[in-house]
Formats: C-alpha cells, sequence, structure tokens
C-alpha cells in the first residue's frame, strides 16, 4: 500500500462507518415514522436522477474542496435526521444525498485508483471493495443494538461526528483540480459502457429492493440489525481472496464468467423467497458472490477503458447511477403492479447478460498463437 493510499483510506473506513451505521436501521425507522414503501422507492429514484444531474451539469473537480463540500453534506443530513426530520422533508433529503456521488465518490476514486500499481489492479479493487463488505458486517449489528438502548437520534448524532473525523482527514489530501465534459468522458469508455450501466442496475437489488423488501419478513431494530450484519459477513473475505488470485493467474474471464452466471442464479432465487428462511439463504447466497464478483468488474473497466483514470470515474459514476435509476423505476413499477420482486427477477436476467456483453464486446479475448515460419 503506497503512501497515498494510506492517506486516502481511513477516509474511506470513516465514511462508510457512518453510512452503514446511518443507513442499516433507516429504512425501517422511515416505515415507523408511517412513510410507504412505494414513497421509499421514490426517494431513491431522487437520489439517483440528482447525482446524474450533479455530475452532468459540473465541469471540474477540485479535489479537498470537494472533500470537503461531499462530507459536509452528510453531516448536514445526518444532523437533519437527528433534530428535526419529518415525513414532509423525505423529497428534500435527496439533495443532501446527491452531492456525496460527485463531490466524495468519484473525487476518492480518482485518488485511490490512481494510486493502484498497473499490475495490482484487481487487489486494489478488492481492497476497495473490502471496506464495504467489512463495515456492512460490523456496523449494522451495533447500530440494532445503539436503537435499542438509545434511539435512532443517537444513531445519527454518532454518524455526524464519525463523518466530522472523516473531514479532517480529508484536510491532508493535495491533487490537482481536474476538468472534464461528461460527454467526452463517455466516448472514452465506449468498450465498457454497456457493462458499467448492467453493473448499475443491478445494484438496485441490494441498495433498495432487498433491503425494502426484508421489512415485510423482520421489523425489529436489533434482528434487523444482525440480518443486515450476516448478509455483509458473507462476502468479505471472498472478495480479497478472489482478487489476489486474479492479480496473480492475470485471468480475469475464468474468475469473471462463472461470478456473474453464480450471481444471476442467486439473485433469480432470491425472486422466489416467499418466506423469512428462503429469503435468509437466498439473500446470503447473493452476497456472498456478489463482493467476490465487485472486484473484477471495477477491474473490467480499468483494464478496457480508453482513457485516463480522471474521465473513466467520472463516465463510470454516472453510467453506474443511470443503470441504479433505471433499476429502481423497474422496482417502482413492479410495486405499483403487486409484483415487489419483479425487479430482482429481471435483474437476475440483466446480470446473466453481464458475461455475454463481455464475450461480445471481446474483452480478455485470447490471442490466437503466431504461427512458426
Amino acid at each position: 500500500m503506497n503512501s497515498s493510499i494510506r492517506r486516502l483510506y481511513p477516509i474511506q473506513v470513516a465514511y462508510l462507518i457512518a453510512v452503514y451505521f446511518t443507513n442499516a436501521l433507516l429504512l425501517l425507522w422511515f416505515l415507523k415514522m408511517g412513510i410507504a414503501h412505494m414513497e421509499m422507492a421514490v426517494f431513491y429514484l431522487l437520489i439517483y436522477a440528482l447525482a446524474l444531474v450533479f455530475i452532468a451539469c459540473f465541469r471540474s473537480i477540485k479535489p479537498r474542496l470537494y472533500f470537503i463540500i461531499g462530507i459536509g453534506a452528510n453531516i448536514a443530513l445526518f444532523v437533519v435526521y437527528a433534530a428535526f426530520f419529518s415525513k414532509e422533508l423525505l423529497y428534500f433529503m435527496p439533495f443532501l444525498y446527491a452531492p456525496a456521488f460527485l463531490f466524495f465518490w468519484i473525487n476518492y476514486n480518482i485518488a485511490f485508483f490512481k494510486g493502484i500499481e498497473p499490475e495490482k489492479k484487481a487487489t486494489g479493487s478488492a481492497l476497495y471493495v473490502f471496506a464495504f463488505s467489512l463495515l456492512s458486517a460490523i456496523m449494522p449489528i451495533i447500530a440494532g443494538y445503539t436503537a435499542v438502548k438509545l434511539g435512532m437520534p443517537a444513531i445519527f448524532w454518532i454518524s455526524a461526528v464519525i463523518m466530522v473525523v472523516a473531514l479532517l482527514l480529508s484536510f491532508r489530501i493535495k491533487a490537482e483540480e481536474v476538468h472534464y465534459r461528461i460527454s467526452n468522458c463517455l466516448k472514452c469508455i465506449k468498450g465498457v459502457k454497456t457493462l458499467i450501466f448492467l453493473e448499475g442496475f443491478w445494484e438496485h437489488t441490494t441498495f433498495i429492493a432487498i433491503p425494502l423488501i426484508s421489512l415485510f419478513f423482520i421489523n425489529e431494530e436489533l434482528k434487523l440489525g444482525a440480518y443486515l450484519s450476516y448478509l455483509g459477513l458473507t462476502g468479505a473475505v471472498a472478495s480479497i481472496f478472489m482478487a489476489k488470485i486474479s492479480d496473480r493467474a492475470k485471468k480475469r474471464k475464468e474468475f469473471i464468467f462463472p461470478l456473474a452466471i453464480a450471481l444471476a442464479i442467486a439473485t433469480m432465487l432470491v425472486s422466489f423467497g416467499s418466506n423469512i428462511y428462503l429469503w435468509v439463504i437466498f439473500t446470503g447466497l447473493l452476497y456472498l458472490i456478489s463482493p467476490a464478483l465487485k472486484p473484477f468488474q471495477t477491474t473490467v473497466a480499468l483494464d478496457n477503458a480508453k482513457c485516463g483514470i480522471h474521465e473513466l470515474m467520472i463516465a463510470r459514476e454516472f453510467l453506474l447511477n443511470l443503470g441504479r435509476f433505471c433499476g429502481v423505476l423497474v422496482f417502482i413499477a413492479a410495486i405499483f403492479l403487486g409484483i415487489t420482486k419483479g425487479s430482482i427477477f429481471i435483474a437476475a436476467i440483466a446480470m446473466a447478460f453481464y458475461p455475454l456483453v463481455m464475450k461480445w464486446k471481446g474483452h480478455y479475448r485470447t490471442k490466437p498463437a503466431a504461427s512458426s515460419s
């Protein structure tokens, strides 16, 4: 781990501790405040729509300033939740969420992946994903216990304090300003646009569909926290293990194809989880496979995009959010039609297409051996 990554990684860890601590029980808190499932889905739709607008409209990234704005927006978000949130403010909150995608995540991803050595792309991606997996395993159960003992406002105040730590750590970051146009960024990742979109579309299952549907089965804070920690725990080790093997073998396709098909099957099974026992088993399987595949999906973009890291990460975040937006839109349609798990079924089909698109695009195609004269 080089010096730039050592400076950056604590920021990611502190940021994710606060986010996972808050998000674990947020939807259950919404539900107990009388916010309907459809309203929560629209809430997420607005987040991704505004993220697209933010990314498309801005023309530059100023690293230190954007870290301050992105983390500051999260602090403001937690304070609003803790001090005076009401149902009427639900559709105002996406205006505080959306800046995180441009001001924090694109900014962070550019700096992080710029510091990864070329021969260790998959391992670097796995290190990046590992923080998500590990903290998603630890923080929900802590959040459940905290909510039972101290209430949800305490969770929001604690998260705000942790986010202040992330803010202080960000002052150490020094990087040059980046100028961009989203149209130019999208042009230079022509070979991986469909793959990134499919990745984002599938992500709506873990970002909103599964957490929201789980509330039909589990509606107590401690039990929900334990369940979410179980999901996070299943994939924490797999991502690092698989990516290290890939960097040594340099054979991405041999890992991506079976993992994508396995994830498509697991996602399909989740759509048939009709009781809590099947739901816990099938979602656990999905969360086991997904973190193992995720580093490879990032590495596919790093390996095959015909542009610099700045353009790649900006275009990637735009397409991920476009995919998530479309996924949530399908989820809303499924709720309206009374087939709540329908979007998960469609996400399974989308993931099944992932290796087919890779093959069609010719990524990691084996070159024929040169014939001897």
